[in-house]
């Protein structure tokens, strides 16, 4: 966190007050605006601090709130700025006697290390506004600006902590492997810092399952989704540097700890190689997913096909699911069996990465199905639960539901 110095002006009530930004010793100064606020007293800005931190990943829009602590207003929010070099600071914080209200103007300025390119990614920066306020009677209103633009500032505790929940760091590690009867399984502990300087960490302990003793476990993504109030991690197989393997179906455990900032979920959403856990129903032998390849949208892509392949007791599907920004991937939600039919949930989730290009992306995958028995004659897959594409065994055309785009078998 980048943090930006505390300035007190000597101002009374009734005098000119100094505002604004101090940054290395410098900063802008502005005349205080003191008048009557809806209280029948007198309101002046006396000093302001300014912190800012940056948002990992994921979807994060502009957002702000605020709350008055014994005369110190904090505001708390997230800004976006237009590419990857820009962060922000506090443009100004005064008393408006035309609103009634306390102005705080916060704005988007290239970092002092910024380099000679920049992507050109939205880059959503947190910060939180101290702003000391001397006024008599009842808080005055509160207006916050981004660059100009007056946002939906909620009054509240001015955390900010459900919007903002991040990942700040992560670390996993195999604790231990053997062989088993092929478990694969995970579950999860928070536990939220209490006061400053404590961490809110989430803990997942999981047991993944490989063919041989050579199979080991390595972490493929974790990101925090925030319509979930979720952690969402994907542990994928790989194989250990060993020449001899013995031939036993292997349990490898693991242990995830993430750190969060800003709060900790209450859940997780854990996958193993791209499939999540509990997706698979009865009647299934096994469910594999891939994804195969990722490249910009350009809204062409067909919904998918079917292939029915009687003699190895399998289905195999092939699709394009659309993620809204380059950070997405795809991970199989759901395969099911049910009145003959096998349904499958394709679902984009955020794979985590500090930098997220502001553009559609396409996820081609593959998803391969196995069956103890006869497989089943019909197949539809869905993409973040809307239907795409549903196809018959034995038919030679698939076809799109009206939210997808058909592709011919």
């Amino acid at each position: 966190m980048r943090r930006r110095e505390f300035v007190s002006a000597a101002a009374a009530v009734g005098a000119a007050g100094v505002t604004g930004c101090i940054d290395g010793g410098g900063g802008n100064e502005t005349d205080g605006n003191e008048t009557a606020n809806g209280g029948g007293g007198e309101a002046a800005v006396t000093g302001t601090s300014f912190d800012v931190s940056s948002v990992r990943g994921g979807d994060v829009g502009e957002s702000a709130s605020y709350s008055f602590e014994d005369g110190t207003l904090r505001v708390t929010g997230v800004i976006v700025g237009s590419d990857s070099c820009k962060t922000a600071e506090l443009g100004d914080a005064r008393y408006d006697g035309e609103r009634e209200s306390v102005v705080v103007e916060v704005v988007t300025t290239d970092s002092e290390d910024a380099g000679d390119v920049c992507a050109q990614v939205l880059t959503p920066v947190r910060y939180e506004a101290a702003v000391e306020v001397e006024y008599d009677g009842e808080a005055p209103p509160v207006v916050v600006t981004h660059d100009g633009e007056e946002v939906d500032a909620s009054e509240g505790t001015g955390d900010s902590r459900e919007a903002d929940t991040s990942v700040e760091d992560s670390e996993f590690e195999v604790t231990g492997t053997g062989c088993g009867e092929g478990v694969d399984q995970a579950e999860y502990s928070p536990s939220q810092g209490m006061s400053e300087g404590d961490e809110s960490v989430g803990v997942v302990e999981g047991t993944l399952s490989g063919p041989d003793s050579c199979t080991t476990g390595e972490l493929g993504y974790v990101s925090y989704d925030p319509v979930e109030d979720a952690v969402v991690a994907n542990v994928r197989s790989a194989r250990t540097e060993q020449e001899v393997c013995e031939d036993c179906i292997t349990e490898v455990d693991y242990r995830l700890e993430v750190t969060f900032e800003n709060g900790v979920p209450d859940s997780a959403s854990v996958s193993h190689d791209g499939v999540r856990l509990d997706a698979v129903g009865d009647g299934i032998e096994d469910a594999g997913f891939s994804v195969v390849g990722r490249e910009n949208a350009s809204g062409d892509e067909g919904s998918g096909d079917a292939e029915f392949d009687e003699d190895e007791g399998r289905i195999l599907l092939t699709g394009t699911v659309i993620g809204n920004n380059g950070c997405a991937t795809a991970r199989l939600a759901e395969a099911v069996v049910e009145d003959g039919s096998l349904n499958v949930d394709v679902e984009t989730v955020s794979d985590g990465g500090e930098v997220c290009t502001d553009a559609l992306v396409a996820v081609r995958y593959e998803v391969t199905v196995a069956f103890d028995g006869e497989i089943p004659n019909e197949a539809s897959v869905s993409h973040d639960g809307t239907g795409v594409m549903s196809a018959a065994y034995g038919s030679q055309s698939v076809s799109a539901s009206p939210e997808g785009n058909g592709t011919d078998g």
